[in-house]
């Protein structure tokens, strides 16, 4: 390979792997930027630096802009997990994201050397402007529209949580590409002597420019967490009422019950069905009941004769069961609890 072609592939593996760091860098940093609930960020740096890039290097740098979106959309999909997974199924969301973000890129690239020449200069309030709409609101409806799509076939979004999505994500992207597209130019862009007396021009607003977003992501964040915070309290309220609801009834039941026995001579099978019968149709929780006699040693034999008489069942007896799961006689015990009814 001659010594110019192979300088040429260091030269462009060198900048897609500076894309990819700067792009993972950016989509890291943003992650803290992320709102509950929602599946994007109010503002994302790689939006912009995609953009800044693809003016400087050239279209050659889109494998080093998907890498970069998708490792940036990784973290994104894991950040705050306490035991991050990447599943099949989120690598193939990211890489459709990534995908979108590539176009997105590319887009607005397109549509400002269209606009402002292959090498804008941004040398007039005009031009500045249209470099701003181009990068920012109007390419950047390609990676909201795309990745809100794919969220709501994958997650299952929909609604008002699928707008709100779209809308977060629209303008994160664009506040990302409208302040990090022009700090990345200042860097990279050529040629120098045009771009880097910006520095101090251009830094110290578009850092201001960067405190509203910041401010609004933080009352916004804050609203939604109390919002989550207030909803876990009902939902624990309505629990307590139901539970607090359902050991009352079967409080009740058991002072029924209580009463029940007190007025009766001596429970028998008739006395117990009747009982049970309303209890089962005013307590669809209880699944069952029964009468369990308490008889000691030298009551056995009398018990087991009035059950025989009152059941007309000649055979009944105290039995257990078996090892071998078999109904045989009791063992002889001191006392026995014996579910009679």
């Amino acid at each position: 390979m001659p010594s110019s072609s192979f300088q040429s592939v260091r030269l462009i593996l060198a900048q897609n792997l500076g894309v990819v760091a700067s792009m993972a860098l950016g989509g890291w940093a943003a992650t803290y930027l992320t709102t509950p609930e929602i599946f994007s960020t109010v503002l994302w740096p790689p939006a912009g630096l995609s953009v800044a890039c693809l003016l400087v290097f050239g279209y050659r740098v889109i494998p080093g802009v998907f890498l970069g979106a998708f490792l940036s959309e990784l973290w994104l999909m894991s950040f705050g997990a306490a035991a991050p997974e990447i599943t099949l199924s989120v690598v193939i969301l990211s890489a459709g994201i990534s995908v979108g973000a590539s176009l997105q890129g590319s887009l607005g690239c397109y549509l400002i050397r269209r606009k402002l020449g292959r090498s804008p200069e941004l040398l007039n309030a005009k031009a500045i402007w249209w470099f701003f709409l181009f990068a920012g609101p109007v390419s950047c409806l390609v990676t909201a529209s795309l990745g809100t799509s794919l969220m709501a076939l994958s997650e299952g979004l929909g609604g008002y949580q699928l707008l709100l999505t779209w809308v977060t994500w629209w303008l994160g992207d664009s506040f990302g590409a409208v302040i990090f597209a022009p700090l990345a130019m200042i860097v990279i862009a050529r040629p120098r002597k045009i771009w880097r007396p910006r520095m101090k021009s251009v830094l110290v607003p578009v850092l201001l420019a960067m405190l509203p977003v910041l401010a609004l992501h933080e009352v916004a964040d804050n609203e939604e967490l109390d919002r989550v915070d207030k909803r876990f309290e009902q939902r624990i309220q309505f629990i307590n009422n139901v539970l607090d609801k359902a050991l009352n009834r079967q409080i009740d039941m058991l002072y029924s019950l209580r009463s029940f026995y007190n007025v009766l001579p001596a429970m028998n099978e008739a006395y117990f069905q009747r009982y049970s019968r309303g209890l089962l149709a005013t307590n669809e929780g209880i699944r069952g009941v029964s009468w369990n006699a308490v008889v000691r040693r030298d009551e056995r034999e009398g018990f087991e004769q009035r059950i025989r008489q009152e059941t007309g069942n000649s055979d009944f007896f105290i039995h257990e069961m078996s090892e071998g799961q078999e109904r045989i006689r009791a063992a002889d015990r001191d006392r026995y609890v014996v579910i009679t009814y």
